[in-house]
C-alpha cells in the first residue's frame, strides 16, 4: 500500500515559513524518532503512522526504525557551520542529500574544507569567526543536487528551499553559528570537541552540485532517481516519492496542499504499489 505523509512543521530561527507566530524552517515529511513518527493516510482513507508500520513489520527498519528521514528545508538566513558523525562508519552515522527546489539568485552552500585548513588553522578560524574562508563555496540553482557524506563541514545559505533525504540520524555537531543569539537571547550551543573529531581531513574529496538526470550517486543506504514527464512508477517496499511539480494520477489521499505548494510525499509499505506521475519527482529507493 502507498501512503501520503502529513508533514510536521518544525520551528527554526532561520526559517522562511510562517505559521501563526512561529518561524518554521523545516517540514518533516517521513520520520521516526524517540518522540513520534510521521502521520500517514492512504488513498482509501486509512490512517496510520511510520511507527505503527515498523512495529507491524510493514516497513524496512534498522535498529527498530525506518532508515530514512525526509525533510524540506526553508531558509531565510544561513544555517550554522556544522558536521555530521560517521566518517569512519559505526552506528552513529549521518549522510544526507540535498535537492534544490527553489533558490534566490546567488544562493549558496558551503561544503568541504579547503586543503589549507590544517587543524591549527581550523582551530584559529573557529575561534576568530573566520571559518567561511576555509570552506568551498558552491552556487546553488533549482534542479541541482549535492550529496553530503559524513564528516563534511557544511553550511546552507539563505533563500533556498531544499529537499533533504538522509539516514535516520538527527545528530548534528554545530561548529560555528555566526556569532548570533538563539531565540532565548543566548548563544546557541556549540559541539567543538565532538565536531572536530568527526571532520574528514582537509583536502578530502569535496561535494559538488550536479544537474539532476536519471540518478544520483549517494552512499550505501539509498539511491535517488529523478522522474519526469508522464510515466507509470513502481514504488518498491520502503521507497519514498517526493512530488516536486505536477500531480500523481490515480492517487488522492485527500491531503490538502502544504504551504501553498503542490508537493506531495508518498511512502510505500512492504506491499509496494504503482502510481502514475505527471510532473517531476524525486524517488528514494533503499539499497
Amino acid at each position: 500500500m502507498i501512503y501520503s505523509a502529513r508533514p510536521l512543521w518544525v520551528d527554526r530561527m532561520w526559517g522562511s515559513l510562517r505559521r501563526g507566530d512561529k518561524t518554521v524552517g523545516e517540514l518533516w515529511w517521513v520520520y521516526q524518532d524517540g518522540e513520534g513518527s510521521a502521520s500517514l493516510r492512504s488513498s482509501t482513507g486509512e490512517t496510520t503512522t511510520v511507527n505503527a508500520l515498523v512495529e507491524d513489520g510493514l516497513l524496512p527498519e534498522m535498529g527498530g526504525r525506518y532508515p530514512l528521514l525526509v525533510k524540506t528545508l526553508h531558509t531565510a538566513r544561513r544555517l550554522s557551520v556544522q558536521v555530521h558523525p560517521g566518517k569512519d562508519g559505526g552506528d552513529l552515522c549521518k549522510e544526507e542529500t540535498w535537492v534544490v527546489l527553489s533558490a534566490r539568485p546567488g544562493s549558496w552552500l558551503l561544503a568541504g574544507l579547503l586543503p589549507r585548513a590544517t587543524p591549527e588553522e581550523l582551530g584559529r578560524a573557529l575561534s576568530e569567526g573566520e571559518i567561511e574562508g576555509l570552506l568551498a563555496r558552491l552556487e546553488m540553482e533549482p534542479g541541482q543536487a549535492v550529496h553530503i557524506p559524513p564528516g563534511t563541514v557544511h553550511a546552507l545559505g539563505g533563500g533556498l528551499e531544499v529537499l533533504e533525504i538522509q539516514r535516520n540520524c538527527d545528530v548534528t555537531y554545530r561548529l560555528f553559528d555566526w556569532n548570533r543569539m538563539g531565540t532565548d537571547g543566548k548563544p546557541r550551543e556549540l559541539h567543538l570537541e565532538k565536531g572536530l573529531r568527526a571532520i574528514r581531513p582537509p583536502g578530502s574529496e569535496r561535494p559538488s552540485p550536479v544537474e539532476r538526470r536519471e540518478s544520483l550517486e549517494t552512499g550505501d543506504l539509498y539511491r535517488l532517481e529523478r522522474l519526469e514527464g508522464r510515466q507509470e512508477v513502481r514504488m518498491e517496499p520502503g521507497s519514498v516519492l517526493f512530488l516536486e511539480e505536477g500531480r500523481v494520477e490515480r492517487y488522492d489521499s485527500g491531503e490538502p496542499p502544504v504551504a501553498g505548494r503542490t508537493w506531495r510525499c508518498l511512502l510505500a509499505d512492504k506491499g509496494g504499489g504503482s502510481v502514475e506521475l505527471r510532473g517531476v519527482a524525486t524517488m528514494a529507493r533503499l539499497s
